[in-house]
């Protein structure tokens, strides 16, 4: 299992909270210096590439981030396709994920803000969220 660029960039910020012995220290380094090149290599490939997070416990807060790293070198859009349809894709689950239709099992957001001019509208700790909708009950509305 390769990390996701979000829970390496999650590692290096909190190391010393996390107590990582120096040499794993200096493994994430390298890892992340090498991280952001290829994720521009694969985007240029045209390589399908889902988008997700593994961040667990103390770090789980930090799960939108992947979106802010991804956002460095990728278009909003490419990012949000990536979390939506092509996730949906790799699970061969399309039409009933990653999408919005009649028997499909759609989350939604309202967002205040457009993402795809600026991507930090949902990273924000939840803050620019109007509206959460999970499995179609309401779990955050502020409209």
């Amino acid at each position: 299992m390769v990390p996701t660029v979000a829970v390496i960039h999650a590692m290096l910020e909190e190391h010393e909270n996390l107590k990582l012995p120096a040499v794993f220290l200096d493994k994430l380094r390298l890892v992340w210096e090498r991280a952001i090149p290829r994720l521009e290599i694969m985007s240029k490939a045209g390589v399908k590439m889902g988008l997700g997070s593994d961040l667990l416990g103390p770090l789980y807060t930090r799960q939108t981030s992947e979106l802010a790293v991804r956002a460095r070198i990728l278009p909003p859009l490419e990012i949000l396709r990536s979390a939506c349809a092509i996730n949906a894709e790799l699970l061969g689950q399309q039409g009933r994920l990653g999408c919005i239709r009649e028997g499909a099992f759609a989350d939604l957001l309202v967002v205040d803000g457009n993402p795809l001019n600026d991507i930090s509208t949902l990273t924000e700790n939840g803050e620019r969220l109007a509206v959460i909708m999970n499995g179609g009950r309401s779990h955050k509305r502020t409209i």
